[in-house]
């Protein structure tokens, strides 16, 4: 802004306070004026209340006079009143006021009195003195001011300078700037000089220090490693004009492509990945969970990460827990919540939206829970009617509320007779594949997973330590009670994994499961389909409804024996019917495709040189994480030949009859042999 206009905006600011200061005089003597009025009108009104006490103070003399003549002893009016009524008159105060003559004069004789008595009677004036409030109100002042904003004045074109239509409408040339700065531009650059002086490293330290500061820098180092992490996975480079068959497709020829590793030097290093979860909502998120170090550490025994595909680099989130968490998902309703069981017997629950490591829910230690190492956890329900169940390695199943953790709602304790035959010494034939096996005296299930078919929240089936499968129910029903019914035998050591066929297509494979265990293998089942009849009559055949029913034996639908070490776990494609993933000891990650070959794996990556323990699909089945002994989690993207198609559902449905077929044949050549 130029001096010129300094000038004329302080001409402006006078102009309008000389316009306020006479509004101002203006209102002073409006209000003057009316208080004149009122003191005018008071002393009129003063005046008019004394003419009023003089006229009454004389008539009150004249009273006085007549009454005085009337009452005097040789007055012939007096005698005469005295004679007719025998009392003196009192009214002659009364006549005295109509008989006063004009001239102030009294009457003379007794005719002066008569006419005087023939007047009509008027009753006095009764005046009294009022004091008149005077209220002054100030007029309503009405304030003027200016607003101004400051802006930037655009560039106008040659051909809005001019206006030749309205020459009256022309804007004033611009004034030059200065060519010297005042001189309180130089004092500002002072100012400016000032502010911007050097900090102490006292002073540095104390902001780096600040919550604030370091907050401010997390968040935004955050958003930059995605930024760049997001922009190195497309090429932006790519000449979309060049002929694709021209391009090298080796590079895009594999199977899997490994697109991430994740690591944390401060946090995983001497930890053992025990599982793995993606989040329901937030599909770029997914969930590890590590336990104790190796290695000396001041960080607690149990780790949970947040990890997010775009920023391998560091966790999301960080969460502890003062025990080693075996097992973690994040809640299939709740995307925020995160779910852990612990070497302690605890099922903690943290929340990504607090604003602590720590777990928000625990529960007690006590024997209402669990007491032994909780090994796996499912929520089963509705969105709104849900509830998680726990298993420990004890035989223990509890049922809890997300929401109350203090007790568990239901507590199921599971047994099994002490010895069950293998699958070869099973008596069973190509008809009949399952046989009964008689009552034994129970025992503890050692649980080591477990797993709900889709749509189900009664029974399950879970995979111990002595390498048998159980179907579970939770409640008594049909005539039989709550536990083991069935035992699914096959494995020769510890089970590791086992997972259902996912409910998705135009078929339904719910009732497939499969396990991986120790010895080597991972194995196909499907689930014994009991109708309510049978059950009774099983229950009536072992003595009553009040008698458990002994478990009869399923023997698997086919066994898959291409890995050479320990198979720690096992994992369905959530969208093609025919693929699944398994991880071994050796650092390899097996793809198989059960349409294409069911003796031999499609796909074998060597991921690592230590042992792998988890693998999971993501929701798209594009995408697998596996993690390792070493704690590192890789992320590989899968071809499209992983992905389904239209025919993929019927000839999986053929495959599943011809590897039934195959088993059937096996068993039946066993039992036939002589050896």
């Amino acid at each position: 802004m130029t001096a010129m206009d300094d000038v004329e905006k302080r001409k402006l600011d006078l102009e309008l306070k000389r316009k306020k200061l006479e509004q101002l005089r203006r209102a002073r003597e409006e209000r003057r004026a009316q208080q004149e009025r009122a003191r005018e009108a008071q002393s009129a009104t003063d005046e008019r209340v004394g003419r009023d006490r003089r006229s009454v103070t004389s008539m009150v003399s004249v009273d006085a006079l007549v009454q005085d003549i009337l009452q005097r002893p040789g007055s012939a009016l007096s005698t005469h009143s005295d004679h007719e009524h025998g009392r003196s008159t009192p009214v002659p105060q009364q006549v005295s006021r109509s008989s006063t003559p004009p001239n102030g004069m009294p009457p003379a004789g007794t005719s002066a009195a008569a006419s005087t008595a023939s007047l009509p009677v008027r009753p006095p004036l009764e005046l009294k003195v009022s004091e008149v409030m005077v209220v002054d109100l100030p007029p309503v002042e009405r304030v003027f001011y200016t607003k101004e904003i400051q802006t930037d004045t655009p560039p106008q074109s040659p051909t809005h300078t001019s206006t030749p239509e309205l020459p009256h409408a022309a804007l004033p040339a611009p004034e030059p700037a200065p060519e010297h700065a005042p001189a309180d531009e130089s004092d500002l650059d002072a100012a400016e000089a000032e502010l911007l002086k050097d900090l102490t490293d006292e002073e540095k330290k104390m902001i780096m220090s600040s919550s604030p500061f370091r907050d401010f820098v997390d968040h935004s180092s955050r958003l930059l490693e995605k930024a760049i992490n997001i922009s190195q996975q497309f090429d932006f480079m790519r000449d979309y004009t060049i002929d694709t068959n021209m391009i090298d497709d080796d590079q895009d020829q594999s199977p899997v492509k490994l697109m991430s590793d994740f690591f944390c030097e401060q946090y995983t290093r001497g930890r053992t990945v025990t599982s793995m979860s993606w989040n329901p909502r937030f599909p770029e998120l997914f969930v590890a969970s590590y336990n104790k170090s190796s290695l000396p550490t001041t960080e607690p025994d149990g780790m949970v990460l947040v990890w997010n595909v775009m920023m391998p680099g560091r966790p999301e989130f960080v969460f502890t827990c003062q025990s080693e968490v075996l097992t973690c998902r994040f809640s299939d309703f709740h995307p925020h919540l995160i779910i852990g069981g612990t070497y302690s017997g605890q099922i903690v629950q943290w929340d990504t939206r607090a604003k602590t490591t720590s777990p928000v829910l625990k529960t007690p230690l006590s024997a209402a829970g669990h007491t032994h190492p909780v090994t796996a956890s499912a929520l089963v329900g509705s969105e709104h009617a849900h509830q998680l169940v726990t298993s420990s390695n004890d035989g223990l199943v509890c049922t809890w509320q997300l929401d109350m953790l203090a007790q568990p709602q239901e507590a199921l304790e599971l047994t099994a007779p002490a010895t069950l035959p293998g699958a070869g010494s099973v008596a069973v034939s190509s008809a009949v594949p399952t046989a009964t096996l008689p009552p034994s005296k129970p025992t503890e299930v050692g649980v080591t997973c477990f797993a709900f078919p889709a749509n189900e929240t009664s029974a399950f089936w879970v995979g111990t330590e002595e390498g048998n499968v159980y179907h579970v129910t939770r409640y008594d029903r049909a005539g039989a009670k709550a536990g083991v019914h069935e035992a699914y035998v096959g494995h020769a050591g510890p089970i590791t994994g086992i997972t259902f066929h996912p409910l998705r297509g135009p078929m339904d494979f719910s009732d497939l499961f499969m396990t991986s265990s120790v010895d080597w293998t991972v194995k196909l089942w499907r689930t014994k389909k009991v109708s309510a009849a049978a059950a009774a009559a099983a229950a009536a055949a072992a003595g009553g409804a009040g008698t458990a029913t002994p478990p009869s034996v399923v023997v698997p639908v086919y066994s898959f024996d291409e890995a050479s070490d320990y198979v720690f776990d096992a994992a369905w494609s959530p969208v093609h019917p025919a693929v699944f993933a398994s991880v071994d000891g050796t650092g390899n990650l097996d793809l198989w495709n059960l349409n294409t070959d069911t003796e031999v794996y499609v796909c074998r990556t060597k991921v690592s040189q230590r042992a792998l323990n988890k693998v999971a699909f993501d929701a798209d089945g594009k995408r697998i994480v596996v993690g390792a002994a070493d704690g590192h989690v890789y992320l590989y993207d899968l071809a499209e030949n992983f992905l389904p198609r239209d025919d993929d559902w019927p000839k999986f449905q053929k495959t599943l009859a011809s590897l039934e077929s195959m088993e059937s044949e096996r068993r039946m050549m066993l039992l036939s042999s002589p050896f």
